[in-house]
């Protein structure tokens, strides 16, 4: 069994897909490498990404299996509609086809669009896949959906809250919209983002974060705008009219101590490390977020043991994700 078999009988994706996921990541990978154990510890630095491209349909199922037992999605298609927005590699709009439903996807990116249409022909799969901005004005109008997911997205869009009136806009009466994105307030996220796994990224406001991020990578391409804590999200999304909002719990093990150990030994190594490779005003800023922010955790984290109610904790600063669901009522 070659490379390319390993990776798709592991991830259940198509070999000729696992083939189309190396050209764009490393098209320097040659016949050496013959495990999927060999490959990430010759590019620890691109694991993140490829894991996350390789294992679109297991994403895509897991998702599609979550949402039909909480109620948010049916079994089976049977004709409905679904769309999903910024359908990257395609793992979602392959779960959803698999089940019947009408499969529709929007990706910005010009690679990542490529990509997801070539896996899904790659499945024999039926799903139509437009290469635009979520955001224009022209794309996608008509309230004809019954289904909408938004992963990962979010956080990047150049106007979230228009991101999410849009996605309530495009709902059928009784039509749902799964949104997940990143949590600002988690300390997990803070200590190490959850793109690039950089501490204190996500302390500081975009411009900023840009700056350092250039500066650690070498990349001129950020890519991420302004993250919100999950109040900002409910409120935006309790505006809308007629819409119910429901935030989704998971059943996830979160232990604050271990959280804060990790934090601050991440904190230590990135004074002695990334601290040394970005300019002396970075630096500072990112020293100053980082107590502010540790002063608004322990408040909060007082507050909650005082009152018995560590799950709102945990849910506003351990859990790295926040997961809401849009229903149009009328």
């Amino acid at each position: 069994m070659n490379l390319y078999e390993s990776i798709a009988g592991w991830y259940d994706i198509n070999v000729g897909f696992v083939s189309e996921i190396l050209s764009k990541f490393l098209p320097e990978c040659n016949g050496a490498i013959s495990t999927l154990h060999e490959l990430y510890a010759a590019y620890p630095e691109k694991r993140v990404q490829l894991e996350y491209a390789f294992s679109t349909n297991v994403r895509g199922r897991a998702l599609r299996k979550s949402l039909v037992e909480r109620g948010f999605a049916a079994s089976l298609g049977e004709g409905r509609r679904y769309l999903d927005v910024g359908c990257a590699y395609g793992g979602f709009l392959t779960a959803f086809a698999e089940v019947g439903y009408l499969a529709h996807g929007i990706e910005y990116d010009d690679h990542l669009a490529s990509l997801c249409m070539r896996h899904i022909e790659l499945s024999n799969l039926k799903a139509s896949i437009l290469h635009a901005d979520f955001l224009a004005d022209s794309v996608v109008e008509e309230p004809i959906f019954d289904l909408i997911t938004c992963n990962d997205v979010i956080e990047h869009v150049s106007d979230p809250g228009r991101c999410i009136r849009k996605l309530y806009g495009l709902l059928k009466p009784g039509g749902v919209a799964y949104i997940e994105t990143v949590n600002k307030n988690s300390l997990k996220n803070n200590t190490a983002d959850i793109h690039f796994q950089f501490f204190g990224l996500n302390l500081l406001e975009n411009c900023r974060a840009e700056q350092m991020y250039k500066q650690l990578s070498g990349s001129s391409f950020y890519g991420v705008s302004e993250f919100y804590p999950i109040e900002w999200y409910l409120n935006v999304a309790g505006n809308l009219d007629g819409a119910s909002v429901e935030i989704v719990k998971v059943q996830g093990e979160f232990d604050y101590r271990v959280d804060l150990l990790a934090a601050f030994a991440k904190f230590v190594n990135w004074e002695d490390v990334d601290g040394k490779s970005i300019n002396k005003f970075l630096v500072d800023s990112v020293k100053i977020e980082f107590s502010r922010y540790m002063r608004c955790y322990f408040s909060a984290l007082e507050k909650s043991q005082l009152n018995n109610d560590m799950e709102n904790f945990h849910r506003s600063f351990s859990d790295p994700i926040i997961r809401f669901v849009l229903r149009k009522v009328r």
